[in-house]
């Protein structure tokens, strides 16, 4: 793992990437998802949905601390080769899209076809990361909204054109919450260099789509 071939690091940072995203988001999406299965049925109340998002959290805030720790952890162990060597380098190359800088964090002077390779498998995970979190602003939106129809519908009462839309808006709100203390956790686990955060991050996304849209 702590080899000084950089086609190795390259190679070591989309793996240590896609991992850290894995533990940032899937076991949080599981514990969701099952809220909206729940909030399907007629016996689900407020508060068994406001408890499983708590859980949800919960779930989430540990999967990212464990993943944190493991991560400092490996770098303490490996303190004798290089300092830091996954936070400062390996980390580093899977949030840098630049090849020349790629190369340059990794040590590479000469572009090997195991350098090279290494960077395509590398540049094709990038690209599918920013797609996937470039949508999920979109994704939370939308859930919101599906969420405050099927609690308007269970509304018996007031099955109107205005209670549904205040169910909707205030759903829609509170995911939009949701997703800024999520992405803020998920930050813990995926390393992003100079302090960045994920909303950040999803921010310049959205930012550099527009700028070659427009």
């Amino acid at each position: 793992m702590f080899s000084g071939l950089g086609e190795q690091l390259i190679s070591g940072a989309y793996v240590f990437g896609v991992s850290a995203i894995v533990f940032a988001s899937l076991p949080f999406l599981f514990v969701v998802i099952k809220a909206i299965m729940d909030g399907k049925r007629e016996t689900t109340s407020g508060a068994d949905v406001i408890g499983t998002f708590l859980m949800a959290f919960l779930v989430h805030t540990i999967s990212c601390l464990a993943f944190m720790t493991t991560i400092k952890i490996m770098d303490i162990i490996g303190s004798s080769y290089s300092t830091n060597y996954l936070q400062d380098k390996a980390f580093k190359i899977f949030w840098t899209f630049d090849k020349a800088s790629v190369f340059s964090i990794a040590g590479v002077t000469n572009g090997t076809v195991e350098a090279e390779g290494a960077y395509i498998t590398l540049y094709a995970t990038q690209i599918a990361v920013q797609f996937v979190f470039a949508f999920i602003p979109l994704v939370v939106i939308f859930l919101g909204a599906v969420y405050g129809i099927l609690q308007a519908k269970k509304d018996v009462y007031r099955a109107d054109i205005l209670s549904s839309s205040v169910w909707t808006i205030l759903a829609t709100i509170v995911a939009v919450m949701l997703y800024f203390l999520w992405a803020k956790i998920a930050t813990v686990a995926l390393f992003m260099p100079d302090g960045k955060d994920l909303v950040q991050y999803i921010n310049e996304i959205w930012n550099q789509f527009i700028a070659k849209a427009s």
